[in-house]
């Protein structure tokens, strides 16, 4: 990926992060110390690092997730790789609930704080690793999911592959990371995307920033 590319994306989307929250504070995390970063969402999120205080300028404020489906009253969401909870807790507003998986115990406990601080009774959080779709609808009695928004480092890759297809058809939007770490995820992602054009419209974009990174939006066809 070009310095060009890097330079020209970080350019354009960190004003957002300057005006629209108390970006001050973030020194502290440099202390080790959480900060509580406050967005003109009205939601503010406990944070402990820079990159968790970039991601939710990325998800909420440019609202990477939703380039191509914008959530609705009512929506059941799924969240697999929920971190700190910015996406899920952002996503309950209008949806109906939110079943948000994380199983780094660190994430989850900011999440916990950060679902409490914003009132978010929506969010229902799984505290474990996500291993199939289907177990995730039989755990939750889900017979849709309007949204699937995923990223998990990898793990979508076995996700998908112990998810039948019959789960996928009650799936109307997905928009996720797909990583391409090693020979064996770009092969991978080759599997997977031609799956999901089986079901879904698929659009692909690469990460502006890292070349084994892109992000996948489909919508059911």
């Amino acid at each position: 990926m070009s310095l060009f590319r890097a330079l020209h994306y970080y350019l354009a989307t960190a004003p957002a992060l300057i005006l629209r929250t108390n970006f001050w504070v973030l020194p502290l995390v440099f202390i080790n110390k959480p900060v509580l970063l406050k967005t003109d969402l009205g939601l503010s999120f406990y944070v402990t690092n820079i990159m968790e205080a970039w991601v939710i300028n990325e998800i909420l404020l440019h609202k990477q997730y939703e380039e191509y489906y914008t959530i609705k009253k009512n929506d059941i969401v799924i969240d697999i790789g929920a971190s700190i909870g910015d996406f899920s807790i952002w996503a309950s507003r209008k949806a109906k609930a939110v079943y948000a998986y994380e199983m780094d115990k660190r994430l989850v406990h900011f999440m916990e704080k950060n679902i409490q601080h914003n009132d978010a009774k929506r969010v229902i959080l799984k505290a474990k690793r996500a291993l199939s779709l289907d177990k995730i609808f039989t755990e939750n009695n889900l017979t849709k999911c309007d949204l699937l928004k995923i990223d998990c480092e990898g793990s979508e890759y076995p996700i998908f592959e112990n998810s039948s297809d019959k789960t996928l058809q009650k799936i109307d939007h997905i928009a996720m990371e797909i990583h391409m770490f090693d020979k064996t995820m770009k092969k991978k992602r080759k599997e997977l995307l031609n799956r999901l054009r089986k079901h879904f419209e698929v659009i692909e974009h690469l990460n502006p920033v890292r070349s084994d990174i892109s992000f996948v939006y489909a919508s059911r066809k």
